[in-house]
Formats: structure tokens, C-alpha cells, sequence
């Protein structure tokens, strides 16, 4: 074990962290063990050998995030009136930071959609509240808009 590791303290009581394959707020460290409390209120108690043996992430220690969406459009969709719709939800919502600019573009050509990354940023606080709401606020938009949301579909040809 790297005892110095331990004494920087890379995460303190409080802390919301993923480390050693579990991720939860720290309510205890010991000199053995590290016991975490998960969003479903579990608790796991994972020893300080797991924890220091691999990358820790500590989402505590910054005051925003940045929030990564990857919204998926039918290939017939409008993707510039998308984009417009995607950039105006977030100037309306408070939550979204003015600054670093939210990013706006299409990420990849998939299989069944055109996908586009929409990474804002938010107060860490802010972060799960603001995933869900435009989740929601993105598919009644998009709806309003005739813009499609492809699903996986498989078409099945049967020779005799």
C-alpha cells in the first residue's frame, strides 16, 4: 500500500467518489477501509488496498461539471433546426452556465441516427437535475418539431 497516497487524502468524508468499481459519498475512511454510501443508500466498505491500487474520481472537488448528452436524430431529421433547438433549451435553463460555452455538433454517424453531442456546463449540484430535465425537455421539443428519435429496429427477409 502507498501510505503517502493515503496521507494526501484524494478523498475526504463527504466526498462523492468512484473508486475500486463502486462509486457512492464517503462516510468513513479508516486505515484499513474506505466505507461508502451509494445514491441507493448501500454501503460498501472497500479496502484502502482497492482504492489506492487504481484511478480514484473525486466529483466533489469542482464546483461544475461538465454535462455530455448524446442525443440521437433520425438520418431524415433536420440536423441544423436540431441544433437550434438543443442550443435554445439551454439558454433558457438557468442551470446551464453561460461560460465555457455549451458545445453543440454531430458526434458520429450511427447505425440508425445522427448522433449529436451537447455538452454543457452546470454547478456540480445542479448536474443530475439538469441530466433528467432536458432529457424530458429535449424529447417534447424534438416531438413539437417533427424531429425523430430512431429506435433499433430489425428488419427479418425470409427465403423459401
Amino acid at each position: 500500500m502507498d501510505w503517502t497516497t493515503l496521507i494526501d487524502r484524494p478523498a475526504r468524508v463527504g466526498d462523492y467518489i468512484e473508486a475500486a468499481g463502486t462509486a457512492g459519498t464517503v462516510s468513513e475512511i479508516t486505515v484499513f477501509s474506505t466505507t461508502l454510501v451509494t445514491p441507493d443508500r448501500r454501503t460498501i466498505t472497500v479496502p484502502n488496498s482497492k482504492v489506492l491500487d487504481g484511478p480514484l474520481v473525486n466529483y466533489t472537488t469542482s464546483e461544475t461539471r461538465r454535462l455530455d448528452l448524446v442525443i440521437g436524430i433520425a438520418y431524415d431529421a433536420d440536423v441544423p433546426a436540431a441544433k437550434a433547438i438543443l442550443a435554445r433549451l439551454c439558454a433558457e435553463d438557468e442551470r446551464v452556465l453561460p461560460e465555457p460555452v455549451p458545445q453543440i455538433g454531430v458526434l458520429r454517424l450511427g447505425a440508425s441516427s445522427v448522433d449529436i453531442a451537447l455538452r454543457p456546463w452546470v454547478a456540480s449540484k445542479h448536474y443530475w437535475p439538469l441530466h433528467f430535465d432536458l432529457h424530458e425537455r429535449i424529447k417534447r421539443e424534438f416531438d413539437a418539431n417533427g424531429i425523430g428519435i430512431p429506435f433499433p429496429q430489425l428488419d427479418v427477409h425470409l427465403d423459401r
